[in-house]
């Protein structure tokens, strides 16, 4: 992946990718979808730098009532919350700054707000802000339970599928 700021001083080609197979990848696809990728990704750095220039700092206490935990893993955790002033249930996501560098939050925030737009996949809700130990942004929260657990109690799987299905349609936040 590219850097996201020093991709708008200079041009893309010179970006370094994080592994050869990314590198490997743009090499191999057609010029049209080189040019499509290369804008894309000029695109999500823009929406990058735009967005660090405007992060807050907020207390979560202050804004949103935690309830629950939603999920955890390796990236940090999801918690379920209401909006005070609203009343809004949503799924805050905790990216620890410890573990989790700036431009990895953005492009996971804008990657959320800009691209996840199937009627199928939670979406980023235009809350993004920094506590003194996280990077946090608001999604949709999946309140009627994930899909495994529906396709579970409608259809009788085979062992075998229900465990495939389980690994790809749990918890959306665990992934």
């Amino acid at each position: 992946m590219c850097s996201i700021f020093p991709a708008l001083k200079e041009p893309l080609e010179k970006c370094q990718f994080d592994d050869e197979k990314s590198q490997d990848k743009l090499n191999r696809d057609p010029p049209a979808e080189q040019k499509m990728t290369a804008e894309a990704a000029k695109e999500l750095d823009e929406l990058c730098f735009l967005s660090a220039q405007s992060l807050p700092s907020l207390k979560v206490s202050k804004h949103f009532q935690v309830l629950k935990l939603l999920g955890e893993g390796s990236y940090g955790k999801v918690m379920l919350a209401l909006h005070r002033k609203r009343g809004t249930p949503m799924a805050l996501k905790f990216f620890p700054r410890k573990s989790t560098s700036l431009s990895s939050f953005l492009r996971e925030y804008n990657l959320s707000l800009a691209y996840c737009t199937h009627p199928s996949l939670t979406k980023a809700l235009g809350i993004f802000f920094s506590t003194p130990s996280y990077y946090v942004f608001a999604q949709q929260a999946c309140l009627y339970g994930d899909l495994y657990s529906v396709v579970v109690s409608e259809v009788s799987l085979k062992p075998r599928i229900s465990g495939f299905f389980r690994c790809c349609l749990k918890n959306p936040y665990s992934q």
